[in-house]
């Protein structure tokens, strides 16, 4: 089922996807001797991520709160809502492939690559971040107005 999940949240247009990919490629394409610094490099790229998007979370939740209790606009609840469970799904995603890397790595098995062997095309870069740039401008737009 969290499997399933983190297939889902992997195909929608965050722009973490583009720093992501390359990191987790290159753990799985690692020849022995290498698996150490191809994990330590996707390991840091996915705990910064983690850290990034947990306090993300906890902004859009603090601001969820400011929402409800200053009865602000429909609007508002709606973006903020979205905002925090975005960042709750990916985080949760995140952690699912940290934790299925680390098993990889300590078990010494084999790695299957998660998602599509193909690179991300210019138009798809373009929509992750417009989609990414522009939620979080609403949200920081939104949040501002709240405060």
């Amino acid at each position: 089922m969290l499997r399933a999940f983190t297939q889902l949240v992997s195909r929608l247009p965050f722009a973490g996807r583009a720093a992501i990919r390359p990191a987790y490629r290159s753990f799985i394409r690692a020849k022995k001797g290498k698996k150490h610094g191809a994990m330590a490099w996707l390991s840091s790229v996915l705990g910064f991520m983690i850290w990034g998007h947990g306090y993300q979370a906890i902004r859009g939740a603090a601001a969820m709160r400011l929402a409800f209790l200053m009865k602000a606009k429909w609007f508002s609840h709606v973006v903020v809502m979205g905002y925090t469970a975005a960042n709750v799904a990916v985080t949760i995603a995140q952690v699912y492939l940290l934790a299925l890397s680390l098993y990889y790595y300590f078990a010494d098995k084999r790695t299957r690559l998660l998602g599509g062997h193909e690179e991300f095309s210019g138009g798809e870069i373009l929509l992750m971040l417009v989609v990414t740039l522009g939620g979080q401008l609403l949200f920081m737009h939104i949040e501002k107005g709240l405060a």
